[in-house]
């Protein structure tokens, strides 16, 4: 939801601060005083291109800066925010900056961005439909999502599995296509594959196996010098006359003694009681590990040679074994790719075939519901548009099948089509309605889908463009329903959509010497009762014509009796 928009320096506005409700706001002014500016000042937030020449006379620069809320951010918001690194994706602050020199800054929630990152995320946040502006009418490609966002719910699992299949069908292709355009290339590495997976063939290797050689030839290599040492340490502690063991003996003798007369020595007689059973299994454990050392100058020469081989693997395929295993296992599927190629072409073929009998008849499903769904929309549309003074007008969905287009959307390509006058033939929305015709048929639309498309504020710019008594009065009333869930700015000229309104808001244009100044100002009741009774009888106002705009008021529930 727009909170507020503040605006400095820019054409006539020379310091504006502009805060918006939720529900429906109208703006009104007579015509010259500038109510589209405002507009203007948001769609430069919103990304628009901005000129030098809006800067205001003598000043620097212009700042507009538009403050959103965004209670529940849409997946496409979360992931643009994420995208920039910004945390706080309800609180959105939209900056943009022109200089005299004609210099631009954008900014959002005060990181400096590029102008289409404000365009993206403009998009989500504003729907702007002003005689300028049409943005998702205007856009052909858009008409699909129109009437999805119509259908609901019934095509949310259907469209899912599409994009599923057609991920599938596409990674397929990829392969495929691969494939196909390296076969020369193929051909070429063939021999060096097969070469390297003969090298890698030859030996066996086991993650960690590199460190377990190298400890084995260490100890192989350096076997006389570990036996004559432990041989030595073994005499020195067990085999000796005067052996550690056998010293230890004799001195726990001497100690039997003196336990004879003396019972406090019994604590240190146990000590050296287990020192000495220690010493012997500890004597016993290096005879042990002595007999074991075996010294084998082939077993020697095995363990260099593999060794070796690693060292030489490891300089080739990467710095561990792992590396050497993963590149292993890439050549083998390399080469069956290359050797079997016709075979896995063939596979691959049989299996995108498949994924296309899945895509067509999802598809062809989907395009089942839309179509039936397009027959009640049109219809709905084209009252509506009758409702809106366009009694004569006829609206339809052109839906046309193409089986060869696939895309995350379907086989359709759909277009809104539409005859004003009896007697006419359908043409294509986009070439022919005018603004104000399509004004009215986004408000149809909008009326009728409930603003489905996730965007919080919605912006008509005379959206009462050539309408007046009754049908202004069920402009009126559809602008107020989409009011219920959506934020609503309407720029109006006319009483009975103005009366409808939640807050109201009067542009006027004042002048002194040298300057003038647009000046946006928020009615109080009395107030808001003499501007509806100006749009009402011009200005003359008589008390009749204030009474009359209060009984508006009071009608339409904005005031009470």
């Amino acid at each position: 939801m727009l909170l507020e928009l503040n605006v400095k320096n820019y054409a006539l506005i020379e310091n504006l601060n502009i805060q918006f409700a939720k529900g429906f706001n109208v703006i009104t002014g007579e015509t010259g005083v500038g109510k589209s500016i405002i507009i203007d000042a948001l769609t430069m937030c919103l990304g628009n291109r901005a000129s030098k020449d809006i800067v205001r006379k003598d000043k620097e620069k212009m700042i507009a800066q538009a403050l959103f809320f965004i209670e529940n951010p849409s997946k496409e918001v979360k992931v643009f925010f994420d995208r920039l690194g910004i945390d706080d994706v309800n609180n959105i602050i939209l900056t943009r900056e022109v200089t005299s020199s004609g210099k631009s800054i954008a900014r959002i929630n005060g990181i400096v961005v590029n102008v289409n990152d404000l365009r993206q995320l403009g998009t989500l946040l504003v729907d702007i439909h002003s005689q300028r502006e049409h943005q998702s009418l205007l856009d052909r490609s858009k008409h699909i999502s129109i009437i999805d966002n119509y259908i609901g719910v019934s095509l949310e699992k259907p469209l899912e599995e599409l994009k599923l299949i057609l991920a599938k069908y596409r990674e397929l292709i990829n392969r495929r296509d691969k494939i196909i355009k390296e076969e020369m290339q193929m051909e070429r590495e063939k021999d060096l594959l097969q070469f390297q997976s003969k090298e890698l063939s030859e030996i066996t290797l086991v993650q960690g196996e590199d460190e377990e050689l190298e400890s084995q030839y260490k100890i192989l290599n350096n076997s006389e010098m570990i036996f004559t040492n432990s041989n030595i340490a073994y005499e020195l502690l067990y085999l000796n006359e005067k052996s550690v063991y056998n010293e230890l003996s004799k001195s726990i003798d001497y100690i039997e003694k003196i336990k004879k007369i003396d019972e406090k020595v019994t604590d240190y007689l146990n000590i050296l009681n287990e020192a000495l059973l220690l010493i012997e299994d500890g004597a016993h454990s290096i005879r042990d590990y002595k007999d074991e050392i075996n010294y084998n100058q082939d077993e020697l020469e095995d363990l260099n040679r593999k060794i070796v081989k690693i060292d030489n693997l490891k300089k080739k395929y990467g710095p561990e074994i792992k590396d050497i295993l993963d590149y292993k296992e890439y050549v083998e599927q390399r080469l069956e790719i290359i050797v079997n190629k016709n075979e896995v072409l063939s596979e691959l073929d049989k299996k995108i075939d498949i994924q296309k009998d899945n895509y067509l008849k999802i598809a062809n499903t989907i395009s089942n519901i839309r179509k039936k769904n397009a027959q009640i929309f049109e219809k709905k549309i084209t009252k509506e548009l009758k409702d809106l003074a366009m009694e004569k007008a006829v609206f339809k969905v052109e839906q046309n099948i193409d089986e060869s287009r696939f895309s995350t959307m379907g086989i359709d390509n759909i277009e809104f089509f539409i005859k004003t006058n009896a007697g006419e033939d359908f043409k294509p929305l986009v070439k022919t309605a005018s603004g104000g015709e399509l004004s009215r048929i986004i408000l149809s639309i909008k009326n009728i889908i409930n603003l489905s498309d996730n965007i919080d504020t919605l912006i008509f710019d005379e959206v009462d463009t050539g309408i007046s008594g009754r049908s202004a009065q069920t402009v009126a009333k559809k602008i107020n329903n989409i009011s219920i869930n959506t934020q609503v700015v309407c720029i109006s000229h006319l009483p009975q959509i103005a009366s409808m309104a939640d807050i109201h808001y009067n542009v006027i244009k004042e002048s002194t010497e040298n300057e003038t100044f647009t000046i946006f100002k928020k009615l109080n009741i009395n107030e808001r009762c003499i501007e509806l009774a100006k749009m009402t009888s011009g200005h003359e106002l008589t008390e009749k014509s204030i009474d009359h705009a209060r009984e508006m008021l009071i009608l339409n529930g904005k005031i009470s009796p």
